[in-house]
């Protein structure tokens, strides 16, 4: 008898301990999942839509004027953060330098310049933005933001014009 009084108690632990442990796993659950949750919609806000450079060249886009013309090159926009400024180019030819204002690329000059580009090539969308190992990153934003659209484009204060939204990332070697 003392036996039986014995396993009923050895029971009832397990039992008491299984629960305790299904509680905690419940409880646990009901605090992850809206944390998890909530962290999920703040991640989506932080990402930034970037695209590779398309490699190669499509045989379909390229007209030839004539026998002996050379075909036109496309606009290649890149834009190089450097230690002295940000220097913008169109493949190898360079098409200015913005000297750094107190030490930080100057956004207001080249979102002015970005503008400029975008009224003499309105097709193109892609911008190559390069910058050093030691850009801070706060700079890399600014210099992307002043390249990808401008406040109050169409006369509304609250509305975006874009310019060049499609963004590649490289090293300034």
């Amino acid at each position: 008898m003392h036996r039986g009084v014995f396993k009923r108690k050895k029971a009832a632990r397990a039992e008491a301990s299984l629960l305790s442990f299904k509680l905690g796993y419940i409880n646990l659950m009901i605090t992850l999942v809206p944390f998890l949750l909530s962290i999920a919609v703040f991640s989506r806000l932080a990402v930034l839509d970037l695209h590779l450079p398309k490699l190669g060249d499509d045989s379909e886009s390229v007209a030839l004027q004539g026998a002996n013309a050379p075909a036109a090159a496309p606009f290649a926009l890149t834009v190089a953060i450097e230690e002295e400024g940000v220097s913008v180019s169109n493949g190898p030819d360079r098409i200015a330098s913005i000297r750094h204002q107190e030490g930080k690329p100057d956004a207001a000059a080249l979102s002015t310049l970005m503008q400029k580009l975008k009224k003499e090539h309105p097709d193109t969308k892609e911008v190559v933005i390069l910058s050093r190992a030691k850009t801070l990153y706060a700079d890399l934003v600014s210099v992307m933001d002043a390249c990808r659209s401008v406040k109050g484009g169409g006369g509304d204060p609250k509305s975006a014009q874009s310019l060049f939204p499609d963004v590649s990332l490289g090293e300034v070697s």
